[in-house]
């Protein structure tokens, strides 16, 4: 037997211990994450809707435990290429990114087809093991198996912006807009293909007021705001709780 030969078998013997080793640490993953998942006690948060011109979205929900550390992200996102809406979840443990489970879409027609990726992250957040499946349609998904694949880094650098109403999740005045009925305070990104977001007003406050005499000049205006997620039968809205004007 060649030196060449004896090395790859070795290689090979690392490999498969790696692999082991990254399993094991998967299913002790998922069973971490189902325990995420069924905690109906755990109090959940928003960020706000976003929306683009040319049709994308992105929102934020979270998920905090009893100390008000978050254990899990979800970020909902649609692109300019696709409709449907797409979704990667972050699961953390005592604060350190855990597991990544990313569904979207690839491809475009009839070439078109739905993946499921799920990385496993190390201590200081690298990953470990990634796999994933790929099903022409999304409802098929569940029935294909995982293969092992190329190590990937889902980043939620992207979501913490969002929550944290930073770059493009800014929220600046961008005016008001009405449906004949209510008013809605705009504010977003001071772009004109920025992410702008859509708040009920419900009290007119003296700021609202100003902002209202004053739309044409007070545009760009950083502002923050407070808000909630109500949820109806009809669908769900964001209303104003609280608006602020700060620099920045």
């Amino acid at each position: 037997m060649s030196c060449d030969s004896t090395e790859t078998i070795q290689n090979e013997k690392l490999k498969e211990a790696a692999t082991v080793i990254d399993l094991e640490q998967g299913e002790e993953a998922e069973a971490y994450i189902t325990t995420i998942d069924e905690n109906d006690s755990l109090a959940i948060g928003n960020s706000l809707y976003y929306s683009r011109p040319d049709g994308s979205s992105f929102e934020v929900e979270f998920v905090v435990n009893d100390s008000g550390r978050v254990v899990k992200m979800t970020q909902f996102y649609t692109t300019t290429s696709s409709g449907s809406i797409q979704t990667k979840l972050f699961y953390y443990q005592n604060g350190i990114k855990y597991a990544t489970k990313e569904y979207f879409e690839t491809g475009t027609g009839e070439s078109a087809k739905f993946v499921e990726r799920i990385s496993y992250y190390s201590k200081n957040e690298q990953p470990v093991a990634t796999k994933q499946r790929i099903a022409p349609y999304e409802n098929e998904l569940e029935y294909e198996p995982f293969g092992l694949s190329e190590l990937f880094d889902c980043s939620d650098a992207q979501a913490f912006r969002a929550l944290n109403q930073e770059e493009e999740f800014e929220t600046n005045f961008k005016g008001f807009a009405t449906d004949g009925t209510a008013s809605y305070l705009l504010v977003g990104e001071n772009k004109p293909e920025g992410y702008i977001s859509a708040l009920l007003v419900k009290s007119y406050t003296p700021l609202i007021n100003k902002l209202m005499s004053k739309e044409g000049i007070m545009r760009g205006v950083p502002i923050e705001v407070d808000f909630e997620k109500v949820r109806t039968t009809t669908g769900t809205y964001q209303m104003l709780l609280g608006v602020r004007q700060v620099n920045r």
